[in-house]
């Protein structure tokens, strides 16, 4: 019985101490403050882009942003601290909505790049509810994370914007307490065997 408390310590240590994949990495990606709160928005005309609750923007929670720049595109950034040669998922959701009584156009893009490079980009999109977008970038320990967007006769909407490490590795200092763990785990066995 002592044998199984040891393992079942080494293993709770292991699980505590471990290098689980950390929360997500971008500040207010679902826009619920209620604003551009943790982003850099660069834009020609700023009134033609923000955060609200209006439908169809809202794709969870209560905001959700639009995005409507005319004959330029307009930057949505945000600088985050990674790790290294870590591997990380970027997830966003967006639409082209359709405005009733407005124009519904096809002049425009969009395009998400990670520092600099961009990831997507696609022009003259038709109107389409939410889809999700997800790409997996590798972190150089501080990344930039930009959405470009023009939509000159009608809005994008972005929402629930996510940037997570796409795997979780026990860090040294975890695997040496499991490791010795499992040695207390043995020497006990081994002890009760003598005995």
């Amino acid at each position: 019985m002592k044998q199984l408390s040891l393992l079942g310590v080494a293993v709770a240590t292991l699980i505590a101490c471990s290098g689980v994949a950390k929360a997500d990495l971008v500040t207010n990606g679902g826009f619920e403050t209620g604003d551009f709160t943790g982003w850099t928005q660069t834009s020609l005309d700023p009134s033609l882009n923000g955060v609200t609750a209006s439908f169809p923007y809202p794709r969870s929670g209560t905001y959700g942003a639009f995005f409507g720049d005319i004959g330029s595109i307009g930057l949505l950034s945000q600088t985050l601290a990674t790790s290294a040669g870590t591997q990380y998922t970027i997830s966003l959701w967006y639409e082209n909505p359709f405005i009733p009584g407005g124009i519904n156009g096809d002049t425009n893009e969009f395009d998400v790049e990670w520092n600099g490079v961009a990831l997507y980009d696609q022009t003259n999109l038709a109107v389409f509810d939410y889809a999700q977008l997800t790409f997996t970038v590798t972190g150089v320990g501080s990344d930039v994370l930009t959405i470009s967007t023009r939509n000159d006769a009608s809005f994008f909407g972005v929402d629930d914007v996510s940037v997570n490490a796409a795997t979780a590795v026990p860090e040294p200092a975890s695997l040496a307490l499991f490791g010795a763990g499992l040695a207390a785990f043995g020497w006990a066995r081994r002890k009760r065997k003598a005995n």
